[in-house]
């Protein structure tokens, strides 16, 4: 059992690395056999001799394997397992290098778009605070008015669309321009949950 985990961790490890699933059996078939042969790394490894050359290469480019030839014979020997931590410093340094051109492309993405719409006469204002109400809890608005002489002109409909929205859970912040009026406002909106007035 204690060596299944060891031979699970040195999988893991050797993918962590950058290893492929066929390279990392035939890098521990090398670092089993030493100097050895593709037909002695295809027995080890239980990989076919005809892909041996394929990975043995790839190895190679990483520098984690040479290849020697001797007596008309290539032979593979795998670098020592110190090399692997060579070749993930390699791969976090081209990743360091590359996070100020990263990060500038993050920085220039577009700003969202803004909209922006002019409204006018009474039924506009009636639609502007109507969209008001679709707002989920814990949203705000927040509402400027200077003078509130129009106030009368829309009856009980600015206190009965602002109870809905405190009901609804939609926060509201009012900045009015002092008044007698405006002090009116502040006695509504005392009673009211989610309003802030100034």
């Amino acid at each position: 059992m204690a060596r299944a985990v060891v031979v699970m961790n040195v999988d893991t490890a050797l993918r962590q690395a950058g290893l492929g699933n066929n390279e990392a059996k035939v890098y521990v078939a090398g670092l089993k056999l030493g100097e050895a042969t593709a037909a002695g790394l295809a027995r080890e490894s239980g990989l076919q001799r005809s892909i041996i050359y394929r990975y043995a290469e790839s190895l190679a480019a990483k520098g984690l394997v040479r290849r020697v030839l001797k007596n008309g014979v290539t032979r593979f020997e795998c670098a020592h397992p110190q090399q692997l931590s060579s070749l993930v410093a390699e791969k976090l340094q081209a990743i360091e290098e590359a996070i100020p051109a990263l990060s500038s492309l993050r920085d220039n993405a577009a700003a969202p778009s803004l909209s922006l719409s002019l409204i006018d006469g009474w039924d506009g204002v009636r639609l502007m605070f109507n969209e008001s109400l679709k707002l989920k809890r814990g949203q705000e608005i927040c509402v400027t008015a200077f003078n509130l002489g129009y106030m009368p002109a829309f009856g009980d409909y600015f206190n009965k669309l602002n109870r809905l929205r405190d009901k609804k859970g939609v926060k509201a912040r009012f900045i009015y321009g002092d008044s007698p009026q405006a002090r009116e406002r502040l006695k509504f909106h005392k009673e009211l949950k989610r309003g802030l007035f100034y």
